[in-house]
């Protein structure tokens, strides 16, 4: 039933929240069969300077894991945090252009604001406070998945 499937989804997407309230991993994801349970899904790789030319996302995935790493070591020590690890963060990497890694810095930085929107706006949408998918007055989205979209 479209309620079963739209309680699964509020499910994932709350447990999904706490993952990222907890500062667990982003390898943590919810379980389909199971959205009550974290599951880790992958080991995520060290991405090397070096590897950055041979993979398509490398300045990208290398940003992200260097993100991931300073947000854990300023949790773990309490706000504290020190100069090498900013410096990490900005130093442009070999095989990467200065005009490169300034790019993949705005695109992180609204990412991570994407996720403060979410956090300030406090209304989670669920089917009591959004019975109806919408994105503007106009517009109105509807489930594929059942032979006479709802």
């Amino acid at each position: 039933s479209t309620t079963g499937t739209w309680d699964i989804q509020n499910v994932r997407i709350q447990k999904v929240e706490q993952a990222w309230h907890l500062g667990l991993p982003h390898q943590y994801l919810v379980s389909i069969s199971s959205p009550s349970l974290l599951t880790p899904v992958y080991h995520r790789e060290d991405i090397s300077e070096e590897d950055l030319a041979k993979r398509p996302l490398g300045a990208q995935e290398y940003l992200q894991q260097l993100t991931r790493r300073f947000k854990k070591n300023v949790g773990e020590r309490k706000g504290e945090v020190e100069s090498a690890e900013m410096e990490a963060l900005f130093k442009v990497p070999k095989n990467v252009s200065e005009i490169q890694w300034q790019y993949e810095h705005i695109k992180q930085f609204i990412t991570e604001l994407n996720h403060l929107i979410v956090i300030l706006q406090g209304e989670v949408c669920n089917e009591t406070t959004c019975p109806k998918m919408k994105a503007t007055d106009m517009w109105l989205y509807l489930c594929a998945s059942h032979p006479k979209p709802q």
